[in-house]
């Protein structure tokens, strides 16, 4: 006998009733949202603001007892802000719905029926609501559409405000009262600036000897390390950078330097007058003559030998291993040994090039010494502005080699043999080199003694000045001064000079007077350079020109 399997019907679960609407509550719960936003910046306006004043005040009274690096404008704005700052994410923070219910059933004195209302709604989404939540839900959301408006919210606490106030015109007050180390703070402003300027002043004149290449590089790459190293120093710290600076060079400059050139100097301006052979450079014409020489093409050689001595003696003072191979030359050539004189002249145009080797890196150094000098001058007139000293600008290596002249000239600016850091004393004829003329009346040129001492514009020796011979660098030559080949003034050689001819390197001083005005102005329109100086400068040149 089978029996048949029975089947248990399972019955469908209801479905829970959906929660009803309740728009009302929402628009109560946002206005309560609203209200609490409102009270909550209203109660902590006043101890934001006491806090935010009390700092400032504690600043301000600070500041008129030591110095601090700011105050007044910019600790009053930061106080402000910091302030405001507070107050509107204080406003911003979100309010949770419980808080809004909670502030409604406090303002209308409703007895946790909003707060209850919220929780039954939150609870009717996990979970069927009873008929009572149900009910309880239906009636707040219809008495929370009844509510037009809310009661007033209490005043926020008045001490607070109080204090606040107190605080915010005691602030006022010390803001409005005399800085005690306003001086003391704009001395140092001034100083952090002069030597912001001077930095920025070695960079660019950095970036200039860059540009004549060696050994105006080595210079440059000086002048840049000790401007990285002025960023942020105070103005005694960069001084003392800057004279440590001017005494590693001062050990690094040969005492003998201006002798060495006037040498230089001079041997240029006997070869111009009466040529050994040859070439428009000093080492052309010792290669001429050592070529000629190994030719055994020189008829005179007593002549030659007497003429090397007479070389040889003048030099001897500032080059004396160009001076030995001089004499080696002529007593070769007094024995008749053109062959050995050959390989002297040789070797003494071997020394004319580390001469100029020399000259040119010691022209840089010097270059670099008076750049720093300008710097220490601007650091030290941020402390005393408007006392001006005279000053004299740098031109980077090797430009204005002083020779032979000593033009006396009013103001202190010559032309004269011997290398000067600039000009002489007013009135005085001066000797200058690598540098723009200054207002003559702080000269640190060393000068031999010049040969006029008038007024400026007066007497026959302003009528030609001396065109000096620029120094190369490194390899290059010491040129003769007179007509320009493209390769600097460099002078028309191979012959003596004939009856009433006259040296080409003495030219017009108003044929050069133009290049040195323009020097001048540029340097004068640079930062730093004593205002008061500036007129004295363009007056000096104004009266030159008449």
């Amino acid at each position: 006998m089978s029996v048949a399997p029975s089947v248990r019907a399972q019955a469908a679960p209801i479905p829970a009733p959906p929660l009803p609407a309740t728009p009302g509550l929402d628009a109560l719960l946002a206005r309560g949202r609203r209200r609490v936003r409102r009270v909550r910046l209203t109660d902590r306006i006043g101890p934001v603001t006491a806090a935010a004043a009390g700092v400032v005040l504690l600043w301000l009274l600070a500041a008129q007892v030591v110095l601090l690096p700011v105050v007044t404008g910019p600790v009053l704005g930061a106080g402000a802000a910091a302030a405001l700052l507070v107050l509107v994410a204080v406003a911003l923070r979100p309010v949770p719905d419980e808080m809004a219910a909670g502030a409604v059933d406090g303002l209308l004195d409703a007895r946790d029926r909003y707060r209850t209302a919220l929780e039954s709604r939150q609870n009717g989404a996990d979970a069927p609501l009873g008929d009572l939540a149900r009910r309880q839900l239906v009636e707040a959301d219809a008495a929370a559409a009844d509510v037009r408006n809310l009661p007033p919210a209490p005043r926020p606490g008045g001490r607070w405000l109080l204090l606040a106030g107190v605080l915010v015109i005691a602030v006022a007050a010390l803001a409005a009262a005399p800085d005690r180390h306003g001086d003391e703070r704009d001395r140092r402003a001034r100083e952090a600036a002069a030597v912001e300027r001077a930095a920025e002043d070695l960079e660019r004149d950095a970036q200039e000897l860059t540009a004549a290449g060696e050994p105006g590089a080595a210079a440059a790459e000086r002048l840049q390390q000790v401007a990285q190293q002025l960023d942020g120093r105070s103005l005694d710290e960069a001084l003392e950078r800057l004279a440590a600076e001017r005494g590693a060079l001062a050990r690094e400059l040969d005492p003998g330097r201006n002798g060495q050139r006037a040498a230089l100097d001079g041997l240029a301006r006997e070869l111009g007058r009466e040529p050994l052979g040859a070439g428009e450079s000093v080492r052309a014409q010792f290669d001429a003559l050592a070529a000629a020489l190994a030719a055994g093409g020189v008829e005179d050689t007593a002549a030659l030998a007497e003429r090397l001595r007479e070389l040889a003696a003048a030099v001897r003072g500032g080059q004396p291993e160009l001076a030995e191979a001089l004499t080696q030359a002529a007593e070769a050539a007094a024995a008749g040994n053109q062959a050995g004189a050959a390989g002297a002249a040789s070797a003494a145009s071997g020394a004319v090039g580390r001469a100029v080797a020399s000259a040119a890196g010691q022209g840089a150094l010097e270059a670099t010494d008076a750049l720093l000098d300008q710097a220490q001058r601007t650091l030290r007139e941020a402390t005393a502005p408007g006392q001006g000293q005279g000053q004299g600008q740098g031109q980077g290596q090797g430009q204005g080699q002083g020779q032979g002249q000593g033009q006396g000239q009013g103001q202190g600016q010559g032309q004269g043999q011997g290398q000067g850091q600039g000009q002489g004393q007013a009135g005085q004829g001066g000797g200058g080199r690598g540098v723009q003329p200054g207002d003559g009346n702080t000269g640190t040129g060393r000068v031999p003694e010049p040969t006029g001492t008038g007024a400026t514009g007066a007497g026959p020796e302003l009528d030609t000045v001396f065109a000096p011979p620029r120094v190369g660098s490194e390899g290059d030559d010491w040129y003769l001064g007179g007509s320009d080949s493209g390769q600097g003034p460099d002078a028309q050689v191979g012959r003596g000079l004939g009856p009433g001819e006259v040296n080409d390197a003495l030219v017009p001083y108003r044929d050069v007077l133009g290049t040195y005005q323009d020097r001048a102005t540029r340097t004068i329109d640079r930062p730093g350079f004593p205002a008061g100086r500036r007129d004295l400068v363009r007056d000096y040149f104004d009266q030159l020109a008449q």
